[in-house]
């Protein structure tokens, strides 16, 4: 699906719409859950909802409340096509902003201080308002509002069974329904947006229907350069590409496997050479295993458990000669062009790419070339005579006669006169990476098509981030923006958008991966770090914990107390803080555990959509570009493995 650009505009708008009000949730550190009372940030209602689930549906929370029967979208398609229904769509609260009546006007009485906005904590007062005038009609529309619950359990018996079950249905979490429903519109997936692997390759006109050969990869890495091979193939295909830079290529994972498998040469450029050996060592072991791996991975799919010395040698001629008509007359691994290049380089926005090109492909340069001569040169049959050659590169075509003989006292092409096509990708470009890689792509004329999946948006540079000053005054300033990497898009810097860090943190949850957990929840492991704080500031005051880090020791120790002794101790503590004030805080606070669990697990419902507000930045960024053709958001690994899964792919 290609993107427009006024659509990426208004599902930003409307997910900020729902999201700033509760980034204050969102950056509450879980430390100070106790020392702040984060508890309070939520609604009563919210509050008693949360501590009637049990431990399993606290953990299935975050999932639930993104794809779960009980939001509100998911009972409204299960009711049918019931009138009242749609009375009650068309005229509720606006899941984004202000609540309207059936003509459209704002019915906002000033209930949550005129701002129309629905967070957390102001959710309890908007349902009891929408209870009592539920657009033109009273009591009337009361009856109507509970019809549609009720009337969607008779209507399903699949529904009031797992209601049963679950002990958490529409009616009886009617504030976290209303809440949750807004949390579904505010995702990548609920925003519509983005497409399947299959949907975007077919889209451009291509199928694919090669066989994965993984080798010397875990699962997950294995099944995320799988998807990376068939999209960048197609891309590469579609597009005409010469090669592909791997931006941040890391140990060559991506880079070798689109070389041995689809005969695609390969720049793989990292910053660390300890990287670049690594992709040296893996390019050596493939090259000298790769005819095996796909003998072997024929046989498999043969179904035959073992082959005759004479089937053997068959099998080998085979796939030497499907080589060779790949690549010419040199088979796969001999291939001068169908390479993997590993290169040790810092990119930064005045890289030169036609020199590593130049470097790395000189004879991708050549067959984009052409000798000439002077205009007093040798003619044959009406056309100039090339030189005999001595070893300088061919020149374009296109190029005039004076930038021919620059290029050949100079023996290489420029960025500014390069016919070449890069396809510039990037799995997993960690913070800032994938900003600057969008940024190189949009401004290098050299780079033709992108497909880029960023990740770690904790370390992103935001240019609006405040940080507080530690002086006389204890004064709040504008951090200097160091390469800032959010906002990119002009959408956003005119609103001054700054997620905070603890919010950029949360994104990296994998809702999936809190579900399927076998560990404790979150919140409840992080309760005797809380406590701990609690004690200090309270025994300790002008203790400054913050540099302090005692995750390890929180994974080592058996019980809460013998954490928190342990953690005195090594601060120097021990005398001011004694196993008397230790004991008395565990008592005192013992129910804090389990509302840190809820308050930790509703926080997290959040994530998908403060990522949903990077990758929109970036797509929106990219929209806004004139060189820009089209955008594409691509859904391309199964969250459960690769939670990171969503990919923006662009051409120009």
């Amino acid at each position: 699906m290609k993107l427009e650009r006024s659509s990426v505009e208004n599902s930003l708008q409307k997910i900020l719409t729902f999201l700033l009000p509760n980034l204050p949730v969102a950056n509450a550190h879980a430390s100070e859950f106790i020392t702040t009372d984060q508890w309070q940030m939520l609604s009563p209602g919210i509050q008693h909802e949360l501590l009637r689930m049990t431990d399993e549906q606290l953990r299935r929370l975050p999932l639930d409340a993104h794809t779960a029967y009980y939001c509100c979208g998911g009972i409204d398609n299960k009711a049918g096509d019931d009138d009242d229904n749609d009375h009650v769509r068309s005229s509720s609260s606006d899941c984004y902003g202000a609540r309207t009546d059936d003509g459209g006007h704002d019915v906002n009485d000033g209930g949550d201080g005129g701002t129309g906005e629905l967070n957390i904590a102001n959710i309890a007062h908007h349902m009891e308002e929408l209870r009592l005038d539920v657009g033109n009609g009273g009591t009337d529309n009361i009856s109507n509002l509970d019809t549609v619950k009720t009337h969607s359990n008779k209507e399903d018996p699949n529904i009031e069974e797992t209601t049963a079950e679950t002990k958490y249905s529409i009616s009886e979490l009617s504030f976290l329904s209303d809440l949750f429903s807004c949390v579904q519109g505010c995702s990548i997936e609920g925003s519509g947006l983005c497409v399947t692997v299959q949907e975007f390759i077919q889209g451009i006109g291509h199928s694919d229907h090669s066989q994965f050969i993984g080798a010397f990869m875990n699962s997950k890495k294995s099944h995320e350069v799988e998807v990376m091979c068939s999209i960048c193939a197609a891309l590469h295909e579609h597009t005409g590409c010469d090669l592909v830079l791997d931006f941040g290529s890391g140990k060559g994972y991506l880079g070798n496997q689109l070389v041995l498998q689809h005969s695609i040469p390969v720049i793989g450029v990292d910053a660390r050479s300890v990287n670049t050996t690594g992709a040296e060592r893996r390019k050596l072991i493939l090259s000298k295993q790769w005819e095996g791996l796909e003998r072997n991975f024929k046989i498999a799919a043969s179904g035959r458990p073992k082959l005759t010395n004479k089937e053997k040698k068959k099998l080998k001629a085979s796939i030497t000669d499907k080589a060779c008509t790949n690549n010419g007359n040199a088979t796969l691994n001999e291939s001068k062009e169908a390479r993997f290049v590993p290169c040790t380089k810092f990119i930064d926005k005045n890289t030169d790419f036609m020199e590593i090109v130049n470097e790395c492909f000189l004879e991708i340069v050549d067959n984009k070339l052409l000798y000439v001569t002077e205009s007093s040169g040798p003619m044959n049959n009406g056309r100039q005579q090339p030189p005999e050659s001595d070893g300088a590169p061919n020149i374009c075509n296109n190029l005039s006669h004076e930038n021919c003989v620059n290029h050949l006292e100079n023996g290489k092409l420029t960025t500014e006169n390069s016919h070449v096509k890069i396809l510039l990708t990037g799995l997993h470009t960690c913070g800032n990476l994938a900003s600057a890689s969008l940024e190189l792509f949009v401004h290098s004329p050299v780079f033709t098509s992108l497909c880029n999946v960023g990740c770690c948006y904790h370390k992103l540079q935001e240019q609006f981030r405040t940080r507080k000053v530690v002086d006389n005054e204890h004064e709040n300033i504008k951090a200097p923006p160091v390469d800032p990497g959010f906002p990119m898009s002009q959408f956003l810097k005119q609103r001054g958008i700054s997620l905070g860090n603890t919010a950029l943190n949360l994104a990296a949850q994998s809702v999936h991966r809190v579900a399927e957990s076998s560990e404790p929840m979150q919140g409840s492991k992080f309760y005797p770090r809380a406590l701990l704080e609690v004690l200090v500031s309270d025994l300790c005051p002008g203790f400054d914990l913050s540099r302090s880090s005692h995750r390890k020791r929180l994974q080592k120790a058996k019980s809460d107390y013998d954490y928190v002794r342990a953690a005195c101790n090594e601060l120097g503590l021990s005398d001011m803080i004694s196993d008397d004030h230790i004991h008395m805080y565990l008592k005192k606070y013992s129910d804090a555990r389990h509302k840190m669990a809820a308050f930790v697990q509703l926080k997290t419902t959040l994530a998908p959509c403060i990522e949903a507000v990077v990758i929109l930045d970036r797509v929106c960024y990219l929209l806004e570009q004139e060189a820009i053709r089209e955008v594409h958001i691509v859904k391309m690994f199964d969250p459960l493995i690769s939670p990171r899964c969503y990919g923006i792919i662009a051409m120009k």
